[in-house]
């Protein structure tokens, strides 16, 4: 319990930032990403809500550390359920182009203002 309500007080400091504290000189992932969609390397897709069993939602921290859990609707608010704690990495190569590391394993990403998508097994 004590878990999901630092997360809960991290989701709501990450999700109010004022964007003018971001840094500009690089990528700066400090925030929570909810789950949207998901695409096969086989051609199918599946899209995400925080209805029913709920979604991922990532947060990532100024510490370099990602933390991974599900996020869902009650009727009396969110529910949000911790499942993983990973260390983050961040390598500028040069030209605008980056590698993201989890835990050392390497992860193709792109970024744009209010996307990320990441590879995991061939699946974004």
């Amino acid at each position: 319990m004590k878990h999901a309500l630092i997360l809960t007080l991290l989701l709501t400091l990450c999700a109010c930032s004022d964007p003018q504290d971001q840094s500009s000189d690089g990528l700066d992932l400090t925030r929570a990403w909810v789950l949207r969609h998901v695409a096969y390397p086989q051609g199918g897709e599946q899209h995400y809500s925080m209805q029913g069993d709920g979604t991922s939602c990532l947060i990532f921290d100024r510490e370099n550390q990602l933390y991974e859990c599900n996020i869902s609707t009650t009727p009396t608010g969110l529910l949000i359920q911790p499942t993983a704690k990973t260390t983050v990495t961040l390598v500028d190569k040069g030209g605008g182009e980056w590698l993201y590391l989890e835990d050392g394993d390497p992860h193709p990403l792109r970024v744009t203002d209010s996307t990320i998508t990441i590879q995991r097994m061939g699946i974004l």
